[in-house]
Formats: structure tokens, C-alpha cells, sequence
């Protein structure tokens, strides 16, 4: 008889190891981080939505004289951009007897109908962008042509892929 009390109480302790080992399994704790925020970038493109430029007081533009003015272009946004002008007008057969160029760095860049980068703008960076209007000194069309040219500026993520279409 003493064996199957033996027994018995080797079962019944073998029961409770089990029961309090797979009890232990399921003890869990959780923490959480309440404080985690994402804010996006933003790029913000402000300048003035129209812009005359004029000479030096001559009313009309001969072959062979320019006149100049600028844009004010500023990034108002948080992120740096790149920076794209085109050019367009009512009739872009203007652009056989005038030229419209901008300078960057030097660089002399004739625009036209097609998005060229005139480089980057960094967050609350702003540039006074020039432009001149010329006509060939060799023109002989275009006399009493009045042309109004819209210039397109577009700012980009920086490194995005360029603007495919005009």
C-alpha cells in the first residue's frame, strides 16, 4: 500500500510541476512608447505672380538690345529643392528673333520650352533670379511684335527625376 501512495503523491507532484511550469510560459509584460511622431517635409514655392521687366526707359527693343529685370523665387517650405524654369509665351515663334536667358552661377541658360534646373533651394532660401530679354542684332522679323512670356517655375524633391513634359 505504501507504494501506491508513493505513487500517487509522485503523480499528484508531477501534476503541479506541470500545471505551475506551463503557467510561468504564459507571463508576459508589455511597455508602450507613446511619444513617437513623423512629420513630412514641405516644400513651398513662393513668388510674386507677376512680374513686369523693363529696360532703361525705351519703350521698344531694337535688334541688338537687351533689357533685364529678375524673379523672386523663395523655398518657404522645410526641405531643400531643385529648382526648374521653362519658358512660354503665345506665340514661342517669338523665340526665332528674341532670347530669354537667366544666369546662375555665371552660367549663362537659355530659356525656352522645355524645364531647365537652375540648381537647388535650400528650406527659407530665396534667390533673385535674372532674366534677360535680347534680340539678335542680325533680326529683321519681328517688327511691332508685342509677346508676353510666362516663365514656369517648379520646385522639386531634391533628386526627384526631371520633368518630362513641357
Amino acid at each position: 500500500m505504501d507504494k501506491k501512495i508513493f505513487l500517487s503523491i509522485l503523480t499528484i507532484f508531477s501534476i503541479a510541476s506541470m500545471a505551475s511550469a506551463s503557467t510561468w510560459a504564459y507571463f508576459s509584460d508589455t511597455e508602450t512608447s507613446g511619444s513617437n511622431a513623423l512629420t513630412a517635409g514641405t516644400l513651398k514655392l513662393d513668388m510674386p505672380t507677376a512680374k513686369t521687366i523693363t529696360g532703361s526707359g525705351d519703350e521698344y527693343l531694337v535688334p541688338g538690345q537687351s533689357v533685364s529685370g529678375s524673379i523672386f523665387i523663395k523655398n518657404d517650405g522645410t526641405v531643400t529643392g531643385d529648382l526648374y524654369i521653362k519658358l512660354s509665351s503665345e506665340s514661342m515663334d517669338s523665340l526665332n528673333f528674341f532670347t530669354v536667358t537667366t544666369k546662375v552661377d555665371g552660367d549663362g541658360h537659355d530659356l525656352g520650352a522645355e524645364y531647365i534646373m537652375i540648381g537647388t533651394l535650400g528650406a527659407g532660401e530665396s534667390v533673385d533670379l535674372p532674366i534677360e530679354y535680347s534680340m539678335d542684332e542680325d533680326a529683321t522679323e519681328g517688327q511691332g511684335t508685342t509677346e508676353k512670356f510666362v516663365f514656369d517655375v517648379l520646385l522639386m524633391q531634391q533628386g526627384a527625376p526631371v520633368p518630362s513634359h513641357p
